[in-house]
């Protein structure tokens, strides 16, 4: 499975001289957890909720700052990481887990088409489970591999 299979399509943007008092209506008003931040075509950065909280108002900034402020930008030094639409899911799980954030940008010849989330990835993570498990205890209901396979030794097996 692709990320482009899971990722959600409709991203919500703000620009970086959008004030946070504006974003956050955004994100509530969305009932989302983060916010692209874009210049035109380009994706500058991304802020989130948790942004918003710990770099922005537990620092003492006000409402009426601009979102630049509280974003992770796109330079390294700031920790912007984006996946491809062609990545594995299993790729993007673990982009997940080892830079300890919650959503990832996905970007294509430089340019934003989605945004997957942990809990995108987790649900998908359950369906197949879900799916499996359907599949062992069907096994087992059924007493397992089903029909004996005949050997070339003559003996039956199963």
């Amino acid at each position: 499975m692709l990320v482009r299979d899971v990722m959600q399509q409709d991203v919500v943007t703000a620009r970086p001289d959008t004030m946070i008092s504006e974003v956050a209506r955004l994100m509530k008003g969305n009932d989302i957890g983060a916010v692209a931040i874009v210049d035109g075509d380009s994706l500058e950065g991304i802020v989130t909720d948790r942004d918003l909280v710990l770099k922005h108002l537990a620092a003492g900034h006000t409402h009426d700052c601009p979102v630049r402020e509280a974003m992770t930008g796109d330079r390294a030094i700031f920790g912007l990481v984006t996946v491809n639409p062609n990545m594995s899911l299993e790729e993007a799980a673990q982009q997940l887990g080892q830079r300890h954030v919650g959503r990832l940008p996905v970007v294509e010849n430089g340019h934003l088409v989605g945004i997957i989330s942990a809990g995108d990835v987790a649900r998908e993570l359950r369906q197949a489970l879900n799916g499996l498990m359907a599949e062992g205890e069907k096994a087992a209901i059924d007493g397992g591999a089903g029909e004996p396979l005949e050997s070339t030794s003559g003996m039956t097996t199963a």
